[in-house]
């Protein structure tokens, strides 16, 4: 199986357990008449939800339309490296948030993973920054 096939096969599961997981971490239930602060959090996750199906489609995108050859197959191993790596930070993300709020107090809990969620998507913003020069170099059929 070509590297190419792993790493968009393996993006692909990444990125729905991603959604899903972060569709569970998501307000239990709503009161009647949810507050501000509801209406805040609930906003916050969808919109990590929003942006982080984007980022998981233009990842895709550029996966199936990269070339790949004997060329490549270095660059594709990189690739495959950081991918992993941005895959575990995203899927850890709202699994700890949903570990933090069974197990801790509501404050607590709410605290910490606002701390987790800006750093953990730091670290991913950082490794896909070096993903976009792969895919770059890759299209333009270049070794490192």
């Amino acid at each position: 199986m070509k590297k190419r096939t792993v790493v968009a096969v393996l993006w692909a599961i990444a990125s729905c357990v991603f959604l899903w997981l972060f569709s569970l971490a998501q307000a239990k239930e709503l009161p009647g008449s949810p507050s501000p602060l509801d209406l805040f959090d609930s906003f916050l996750l969808f919109s990590f939800m929003l942006l982080g199906g984007g980022a998981c489609y233009h990842f895709m995108t550029e996966i199936l339309e990269a070339p790949y050859d004997a060329d490549t197959s270095k660059l594709w191993t990189s690739l495959l490296k950081n991918m992993l790596f941005i895959m575990v930070v995203i899927v850890s993300v709202p699994v700890v948030i949903l570990i933090m709020r069974e197990n801790l107090g509501a404050g607590l809990a709410k605290l910490l993973s606002l701390a987790f969620l800006p750093i953990s998507f730091g670290l991913a913003f950082w490794r896909g920054y070096a993903v976009e020069r792969l895919f770059r170099e890759i299209r333009a059929n270049k070794q490192l």
